[in-house]
């Protein structure tokens, strides 16, 4: 169909923490996350406003922490990523000033996970 044109293979990283550091994987986590969110709440077709009222509470930090507590299953590795994950550090946002730190390092660990 073409696209193998223009997508490259995917490198095979060995130590995925030598290639990016967890605040990189935090980001690109959520981007996933938020692009899952804005595919779930597609349809029935909604007000703009709607639609992004709809997402953003499912991918605010609270919510994000919510989520992770209800996580039961994770294996050693995956709760090994979400330790450094939690460790990310930021700059002041609003989103700090709005929720307390360990919320607000705990919905990142989430990220650096997804």
């Amino acid at each position: 169909m073409g696209y193998d044109v223009w997508l490259p293979n995917a490198p095979k990283v060995q130590k995925p923490r030598s290639v990016c550091n967890a605040a990189a994987l935090a980001y690109i986590g959520d981007c996933i996350y938020e692009l899952y969110a804005l595919g779930h709440f597609l349809f029935p077709a909604l007000s703009i406003e709607e639609y992004n009222d709809r997402v953003t509470a499912v991918v605010r930090c609270e919510a994000q922490d919510t989520l992770l507590q209800k996580l039961l299953y994770l294996s050693a590795q995956e709760r090994d990523v979400l330790r450094w994950g939690k460790n990310v550090g930021t700059s002041k946002t609003q989103t700090r000033r709005r929720v307390d730190t360990t919320v607000y390092n705990r919905a990142s660990s989430l990220e650096t996970l997804s």
